[in-house]
């Protein structure tokens, strides 16, 4: 083999081995990429789920006003009947 034929095997070993190389550089800033969206993924998410925690706070503190209102509201409408009762009786 000459000299010109041993450097067209190193030059082709050479672009292979680049080429190579160059996959494996695409491969890792897919992958950082990938990653990087699954981070801001998580994020959205634990937000997500942080405004969720303080809606269904939000709804319970409301629930039991409800709940305290409808009480405050029966008890009127009791005390409404019982004084009408109390004045039909008298007459």
């Amino acid at each position: 083999m000459t000299n010109s034929g041993v450097v067209r095997i190193l030059i082709w070993q050479w672009d292979k081995k680049i080429n190579s190389m160059d996959n494996s550089t695409t491969d890792l800033a897919l992958l950082e990429q990938k990653v990087s969206e699954l981070i801001a993924f998580c994020q959205q998410l634990k937000d997500e789920n942080s405004n969720l925690k303080q809606k269904i706070a939000d709804s319970e503190v409301e629930r039991e006003q409800l709940l305290n209102n409808n009480e405050v509201a029966s008890e009127q409408v009791r005390a409404t009947i019982e004084r009408l009762q109390s004045l039909v009786e008298i007459d």
